[in-house]
């Protein structure tokens, strides 16, 4: 793929989630294409899986679409990444470098379809209260994205996801407000990052981490300057946990940019 087509591609998946943000039986609309049955609209596997192929649909020719129905791909939209020992995005933010690790696949496997039953189940029952609704989509966000099931475009597909969600809830989450600049675009990074990480440390004790924490704080100066020196010599978990706990420790968080995202629908 050109870079053009490579532009016109990414250009079109903003358009094809302003589709589905306005109509989202045009999920179903897209199954009978590629010749799949229909699905209840009930933000099962499934249903996160079609929206995942709809915004991406643009991103290769129809016959490789249509690979998602059954034959060997040439690309995957719609198909979760493929099992490896672990798997990791790179990430650059003001110039600091760090590594976001997520669940193995087999994790992904085990635990996707009831996270997101027990999810969607728990922000139903949320009421109307949107602080307590903002809290269980944050959770609920962050774990998904933990669980990073596709090779790519996940951000999109669950940002997408979880607005339906929150329509379904008698809420309008507008993620297009946490986008508007480069700079509120940078603070959802770093804080969808941080709630990644919640997860990554997982095997270390509330009680440590607050310590670890809280160490990070007094030292900041010093980090930053070995990191953007190049210094320091620790693992790429530790040095995760110093850019998002030490360097980006008051940042915004996730739950303030979903809140700020956040209001009840109009009613007819």
């Amino acid at each position: 793929m050109d870079n053009k087509s490579e532009f016109d591609a990414d250009k079109a998946s903003f358009f094809r989630i302003h589709e589905l943000r306005v109509d989202k039986n045009l999920i179903n609309e897209f199954r009978k294409e590629l010749g799949l049955s229909e699905i209840e609209l009930d933000f099962g596997v499934e249903h996160l899986k079609t929206i995942h192929a709809y915004i991406f649909q643009d991103a290769v020719s129809i016959p490789a679409i249509q690979t998602w129905a059954g034959s060997e791909p040439d690309i995957t939209p719609g198909r979760f990444r493929e099992a490896t020992v672990g798997w990791a995005k790179h990430r650059t933010v003001n110039n600091f470098e760090y590594y976001i690790f997520y669940a193995p696949r087999e994790v992904v496997d085990a635990e996707l379809e009831q996270t997101l039953a027990i999810g969607v189940q728990s922000l139903h029952r949320a009421g109307d209260n949107p602080e307590i609704f903002a809290r269980k989509m944050t959770q609920f966000y962050g774990r998904l994205d933990y669980l990073h099931p596709f090779e790519d475009g996940n951000s999109r597909a669950l940002r997408t996801y979880t607005e339906q969600i929150a329509r379904s809830a008698g809420y309008d989450l507008d993620w297009s407000i946490a986008m508007s600049d480069t700079e509120a675009m940078k603070a959802l990074y770093i804080a969808r990052d941080k709630e990644v990480a919640e997860y990554m440390f997982t095997t270390v004790s509330e009680e440590t981490k607050k310590e670890i924490k809280e160490e990070l704080g007094k030292n900041k100066d010093l980090f930053i300057e070995r990191l953007q020196q190049g210094e320091f010599d620790g693992d790429e978990t530790s040095i995760a946990l110093i850019i998002l706990y030490g360097v980006y420790g008051n940042a915004t968080s996730l739950y303030d940019i979903i809140k700020n995202s956040l209001r009840p629908l109009e009613m007819p």
